[in-house]
């Protein structure tokens, strides 16, 4: 029989993953996003509402960033750990890019936009600009109501080779029929289960 302070612990781990859950949701896994630390993870860089990168996104860019052959096709990773996909209003994934020496906003140049979907990780197909340099990619997801931010760092090389694209490389994806994404249904059964377990608990 459980004690009432291993039932508290208990309760206090849900609450936990809950807020989790509601604050993760926007990760570039390629090219790797710009961590907060050089020991961050990409389980725990999340970025959120802030734009044009996320909130505390780091000033200082990534010392060794992806070095990627300008002017190619690159499949961008996106991982959103819980999606917030809605059939009747469904939202959009757009990737766009600018020189790393450029800190306006409105230097940002469209690389592609696609609609949202149920799929956690997304492979986005993009154009590399064919000029040399250094460049600052910045994803933005847009679920209905509300809006995603991170960004990576990248060099652009016209001597290296092309990566190959992922296997399940979209251009664009199509947005997927079904019901409201994974994020409402696991947050709500960890909140029955965190009431159930009050209850019991007192």
């Amino acid at each position: 029989m459980c004690s009432r302070l291993q039932m508290c612990v208990v309760c206090l781990t849900l609450l936990a993953a809950m807020v989790t859950l509601t604050q993760g949701h926007l990760c570039i896994r390629n090219p790797e996003q710009r961590l907060r630390t050089a020991n961050d993870t990409w389980f725990n860089c999340y970025q959120n509402t802030n734009p044009p990168c996320g909130k505390d996104f780091p000033d200082t860019p990534t010392e060794n960033p992806k070095v990627i052959k300008s002017g190619s096709e690159f499949s961008v990773h996106l991982n959103m750990p819980f999606t917030h996909y809605n059939k009747d209003f469904p939202g959009k994934y757009t990737i766009k890019i600018k020189k790393i020496n450029s800190t306006s906003t409105e230097d940002f140049t469209l690389l592609g936009q696609w609609p949202d979907g149920t799929l956690e990780d997304k492979y986005l197909v993009v154009k590399f600009p064919s000029e040399p340099g250094k460049y600052l990619l910045q994803a933005i997801y847009a679920p209905h109501g509300r809006t995603y931010y991170s960004c990576a760092d990248v060099t652009l090389d016209d001597t290296v080779q092309a990566e190959a694209l992922s296997p399940n490389a979209e251009y664009p994806p199509k947005a997927e029929n079904g019901a409201v994404g994974t994020h409402y249904s696991v947050v709500s059964l960890l909140f029955v289960s965190l009431l159930v377990l009050l209850k019991a608990t007192f």
